[in-house]
């Protein structure tokens, strides 16, 4: 009894024996049309139980075209031999016989799949090698640090603190005695000095000198010799100021002064008419007043006003110009210090 060979429709595999379903796809091959089967079907077993060598060949031959068919389709076909084992029954063929076919019927290797390269190779980063420890790195010497400690002493500065590289020094706000006594007569001048303690806290201003380990010398603090030098400088320029508005009041002021004795001597009788409880206006010999209109003793009137309002200004200038200028060089004396800044802080 020979064992027929389906073809499955599905999935192209060949079918050895009577099972009902493809064992590749699953299946059902009793649902083909009865000229599906090919037209001659090949013997594979014949009844017997021994396969001669001659037998062996033909029958490869026969099935080999559909076992790599079923091999080069995208989905994964079962091993021949176990399609065989579950086709034909164990009884049919003998041990040996069935070994021999299993031997000669071998399935093409299998197609390598793709492989993804592996990384290329990423040397760790170099370690950095410390030729210089910390706990060896000392110091430079301190001797700048200690003339600089020593200038601001000789200029009145007094030491709070000293390290062998950080040395703290306070120093206040004083005032000469020709200058405390400008500044009571002026009044304005003890307004200032009271304003600029007040927003110091009254409290003496402070610097702190630094030695870093480069030698590098930092001075910070209120007190630094900079930074009082800058504010010395804006008040000098505040009381530059006063100076030129003063002066320039002080002309104008003048000025009017000259103007006013020029104009009471030539408009006299217009002046008296215009305001005669004015003593300034008047004289032992009163001018006869009858002639003038009331244009003319209108124009008097708008006169003196423009000329006192042109006096009040001056003389507020010449004030306000005195002022700034107390306050400015008192400023700067208060603030002035005897020390040279540092070369980096100019």
């Amino acid at each position: 009894m020979a064992a027929e060979i389906r073809i499955c429709p599905n999935c192209g595999a060949g079918v050895v024996g009577s099972i009902e379903t493809c064992p590749r796809c699953d299946y059902h091959l009793s649902a083909l049309p009865p000229d599906a089967a090919p037209e001659e079907a090949p013997t594979l077993i014949e009844d017997t139980y021994s396969v001669e060598e001659s037998e062996k060949e033909t029958l490869w031959d026969e099935l080999k075209p559909h076992v790599v068919a079923a091999t080069d389709s995208h989905k994964p076909a079962p091993k021949f031999e176990d399609a065989l084992t579950g086709a034909v029954a164990p009884g049919l063929i003998g041990a040996t016989a069935f070994e021999d076919t299993q031997k000669s019927f071998s399935l093409p290797p299998a197609v390598p799949q793709w492989q993804i390269p592996p990384a290329p190779y990423t040397p760790p980063p170099p370690i950095p090698e410390y030729t210089r420890s910390v706990e060896g790195y000392s110091y430079p010497s301190n001797h700048y640090l200690m003339q600089r400690a020593n200038a601001y002493q000789r200029a009145g500065y007094r030491l709070r603190s000293q390290s062998p590289y950080q040395i703290i020094l306070t120093y206040g706000k004083p005032l000469g005695f020709a200058w405390w006594l400008v500044a009571l007569m002026s009044g304005v001048g003890v307004a200032w000095y009271f304003l600029i303690m007040l927003t110091s806290g009254f409290s003496q201003d402070v610097v702190y000198i630094l030695m870093e380990r480069d030698g590098t010398l930092y001075e910070d603090g209120a007190g630094a010799s900079h930074v009082r030098r800058q504010r010395a400088r804006v008040g000098r320029r505040w009381g530059f100021l006063g100076v030129v508005i003063f002066f320039i009041s002080l002309v104008w002021f003048i000025g009017l002064i000259i103007g006013a004795v020029y104009v009471i001597d030539r408009y006299r009788p217009e002046l008296e008419a215009a305001y005669p409880t004015v003593k300034l206006f008047t004289s032992d010999q009163p001018a006869s007043t009858n002639d003038l209109d009331a244009e003319t003793i209108e124009r008097a009137e708008s006169g003196v006003l423009a000329f006192s309002i042109l006096f009040v200004l001056s003389a507020l200038g010449v004030l306000s110009g005195l002022a700034l200028t107390i306050v400015g060089y008192l400023h700067s004396h208060a603030y002035d210090v005897r020390v040279p800044p540092l070369p980096e802080y100019g």
